[in-house]
């Protein structure tokens, strides 16, 4: 059936393995970014953002 309507399996199969094998690495490089991203962030301390805003808001006008 496949030869039928012109699909060749073969290369279909390979693009198919190609497309999870780039998945895979994309996924796996994104899980140790985060990884790195969390072990070396530091968390603001607490009202910083409300404090920043309004430092830019007193700026602006």
């Amino acid at each position: 059936m496949l030869k039928r309507l012109g699909i060749d399996a073969s290369e279909e199969t390979r693009n198919y393995l190609e497309n999870l094998a780039w998945e895979k690495n994309v996924k796996t490089t994104l899980d140790r970014l985060e990884s790195i991203v969390r072990d070396h962030s530091i968390p603001s301390p607490a009202g910083f953002a409300v404090k920043s805003i309004r430092e830019d808001r007193d700026e602006n006008h």
